[in-house]
């Protein structure tokens, strides 16, 4: 019974080095609430996740929508369209936010609209999380 104990811990050990197969690290898919931000990349959707200390999730866009409304888009009020030098332009409107990013020194959201126009508005992580977007396939 001994002289198995030496081939079994080199077994053991091949393992460990190699890994078991069909079981990796990244085969483990998350889900993560984007209500710190969200932007799109070619291939892949970018989720930004708790406040203050964020975590990144790259996801798969196909799997990325709003809850409440189950869109593509979160909607924003109050906003404000993005003039030249950092000044707002005009009253506050309603976006569909394709994209977003928390900014702290704005207390509030910088979006996107599919239009190409960049908007301030209000809110936080705290307030958008309900109807942040939630990507179901990603990897942190």
């Amino acid at each position: 019974m001994l002289c198995f104990l030496p081939i079994f811990s080199v077994l053991v050990f091949s393992l460990g080095i190699h890994g078991f197969p069909g079981i990796s690290i990244w085969d483990k898919s998350y889900q993560c609430g984007c209500e710190t931000g969200f932007s799109l990349g070619k291939k892949y959707a970018y989720c930004r996740t708790g406040y203050p200390a964020v975590t990144h999730c790259k996801c798969e866009k196909s799997s990325c929508s709003s809850p409440i409304i189950n869109t593509r888009y979160v909607k924003m009020t109050g906003c404000y369209l993005n003039g030249p030098k950092g000044s707002l332009v005009g009253g506050a409107s309603d976006q569909d936010c394709s994209t977003y990013d928390y900014d702290q020194t704005k207390k509030g959201y910088v979006c996107h609209n599919d239009g190409g126009s960049s908007y301030t508005c209000p809110g936080s992580p705290i307030t958008l999380d309900p109807k942040a977007m939630v990507c179901n396939h990603c990897k942190i």
